[in-house]
């Protein structure tokens, strides 16, 4: 079946992303029993192909790993460069107020307390 309106008109449905399909269940006033049935048939399908895929893959004895995250440095040079910015507006000689930067003060510190037992526990 194609998709009778919206952004994907004239698309079949097995090639609209899985979000909009969601969307239009959830959200949409779907009026038509045809297209609300399609719709529900294409996220089985869809379902059904991804468990497959994965339950093929752990058969195969393949190792699916997360990405690695952010290393302690990467974090620290993310905090530092977050408190920067935060000072530049907030600070009172810019027309901040004392009361905001002692909150960015603490928060700071707090996430450099954070990143050393991180960095400790490694």
């Amino acid at each position: 079946m194609f998709m009778p309106f919206g952004m994907y008109r004239g698309e079949p449905l097995d090639q609209i992303p899985i979000s909009y399909l969601l969307w239009l269940l959830d959200e949409a006033d779907l009026r038509s029993e045809r297209l609300r049935s399609a719709v529900e048939a294409e996220l089985q399908a869809r379902s059904a192909r991804h468990r497959h895929r994965h339950r093929q893959g752990a058969d195969e004895g393949r190792q699916h790993s997360e990405p690695p995250g952010p290393t302690a440095e990467q974090l620290q040079a993310l905090v530092m460069r977050w408190y920067r910015t935060l000072c530049l507006r907030w600070h009172p000689d810019r027309g901040g107020t004392n009361e905001a930067m002692r909150g960015i003060n603490d928060a700071k510190d707090l996430l450099d307390e954070l990143l050393a037992d991180l960095v400790r526990r490694d």
